[in-house]
């Protein structure tokens, strides 16, 4: 069994559960260093809210190293999502989300899946799984790209 009992408790408790140290140095690293090239070379600040809104460094949503993040283990994410969603839909591109510094940017960043333009607001639109690679150290629980909460609070 891939996703212990506490976990798929807390998976059906909480929606979500997190398993650290999945990823090997050896797929992130090649991954931060894609996205820091692509962030000192190709990021445009005016594009700020549609990087957030959708996806940073776009040209790379395909990128096999970033796909490798999800597929490449063994026992890792994909298998993870197999052993809760039985039979998940193939993985084709990824979402890169990065959030900049506020002093590195003259405005503010939106947060990711709220109030986005190019979606229709009357549509509901979910997702059964969001598999989230943390890429660089997050010092506080308030930092980070990647926030969760709960819908109870």
């Amino acid at each position: 069994m891939l996703v212990t009992d506490d976990e798929r408790a807390r998976f059906r408790r909480d929606g979500m559960f997190v398993r650290r140290g999945l990823a090997a140095d050896a797929r992130t690293g090649p991954v931060r260093d894609l996205i820091t090239t692509w962030y000192a070379k190709d990021y445009d600040p005016d594009l700020l809210t549609e990087y957030t809104q959708r996806t940073f460094a776009p040209e790379h949503g395909q990128h096999q190293a970033l796909l490798d993040l999800y597929t490449a283990a063994a026992a890792g994410a994909s298998d993870i999502a197999t052993d809760l969603l039985t039979d998940p839909a193939p993985v084709t591109t990824t979402q890169v989300q990065i959030r900049i510094p506020i002093d590195q940017t003259a405005a503010t960043q939106p947060v990711d899946g709220v109030g986005c333009p190019h979606l229709d607001p009357a549509e509901l639109r979910t997702f059964s799984l969001l598999v989230g690679v943390v890429l660089s150290p997050i010092t506080r629980p308030d930092a980070g790209a990647l926030h969760y909460v709960r819908a109870d609070t």
